[in-house]
C-alpha cells in the first residue's frame, strides 16, 4: 500500500509536460509591475528614503536636533514620499514639517524651494525619536 501511495505521488509530481512547464516560463507570461517614471531603478537601503521637499527655514548657527548640536540644519515640509527602505521607524508623512541635517549642504537653500532628497533615518539618543540626515539633495523645479 505504501508503495502504490509513493507511485501516485511521483506520477502526480511528474504530470508536468515540458510544454507547460515551457509556456510558464515565457517571456510572453511574465508579469511585470510599472513603478512609474519617479520611482529610483536601483533598490533602496535599509533605513534610507527618497522624497521630494520645500524649504521652510535655513539657519545659518548650529541647530539642536536629538539633543546633539548640527550644523547645516534645513526645515523642511514634506511634499512626497518617493520610496523608502526597510526599517524606517517614523515614516514621515505628506506636509509634515521636519529638520533635516545635510551632510553636505555647497550652498543654502532658499525658501520655498522644492528639492529632491535622499536621506538616511538616525535614532536618536533616547530611542523613542528619529531624525533625518541629507545624504544627497538636488533643487527641482
Amino acid at each position: 500500500m505504501k508503495l502504490f501511495l509513493i507511485l501516485l505521488l511521483v506520477m502526480v509530481g511528474n504530470s508536468c509536460t515540458e510544454k507547460q512547464m515551457g509556456e510558464s516560463l515565457s517571456p510572453e507570461n511574465d508579469s511585470t509591475i510599472d513603478i512609474g517614471e519617479d520611482a529610483p531603478q536601483e533598490s533602496q537601503n535599509p533605513n534610507e528614503i527618497v522624497l521630494t521637499a520645500f524649504v521652510i527655514e535655513t539657519f545659518d548657527a548650529k541647530k539642536e536636533i536629538c539633543g546633539q548640536e548640527k550644523q547645516n540644519v534645513v526645515a523642511v515640509k514634506i511634499d512626497r514620499i518617493v520610496s523608502h527602505g526597510q526599517g524606517i521607524v517614523n515614516l514621515p508623512k505628506k506636509d509634515q514639517e521636519l529638520l533635516v541635517h545635510f551632510l553636505v549642504m555647497n550652498e543654502k537653500p532658499e525658501e520655498n524651494q522644492k528639492l529632491a532628497l535622499t536621506a538616511q533615518e538616525s535614532l536618536c539618543a533616547d530611542a523613542s525619536k528619529t531624525y533625518f540626515t541629507i545624504l544627497k539633495h538636488e533643487i527641482s523645479e
